[in-house]
């Protein structure tokens, strides 16, 4: 009896198959980003890490967009913060002061009315870094790292 063989697509079209699935992933994980604003107003301040900060009463993830576009004034001095976008003064000023811990953002957009203050700890950015507003960087230790960069 003779053993009926069944075709089997091309290699490089289950490669392209692949690839398509692995984008397509990397797509919806971009859409169920959510967008979450800081919401403490001048004069008041607060840490980044506090979800009552936020809008949304939930810090910032590596899923999410973080917005401080409200003329506030987020801290940071301690700790791991993975973030995929943060968006300084984008409407009106914002401003982000980086004292100590550990911050990872795959974007980071410092818009004209927007600044980031670096004084300790450590900043990794992943794919984007443009910066328009101001970038202060006054302390006396720490690392910056930018993987890609635009300006």
């Amino acid at each position: 009896m003779a053993k009926h063989l069944e075709p089997h697509p091309p290699l490089f079209l289950l490669h392209s198959i692949n690839t398509f699935l692995v984008l397509l992933l990397l797509q919806c994980a971009e859409l169920l980003a959510g967008d979450i604003f800081w919401q403490l107003s001048p004069p008041d301040t607060g840490t980044w890490q506090t979800p009552g900060n936020w809008l949304t009463l939930s810090v910032p993830t590596a899923a999410d967009r973080a917005f401080i576009n409200n003329g506030g004034f987020a801290s940071m001095d301690s700790g791991l913060v993975d973030v995929l976008e943060i968006n300084l003064g984008t409407a009106l000023s914002g401003t982000l002061s980086q004292t100590g811990g550990n911050l990872n953002v795959e974007r980071f957009n410092v818009e004209s009315i927007g600044q980031f203050d670096f004084l300790s700890g450590s900043l990794t950015v992943g794919s984007q870094f443009n910066l328009l507003g101001t970038f202060d960087v006054t302390g006396s230790s720490g690392s910056f790292i930018a993987q890609a960069v635009q300006t």
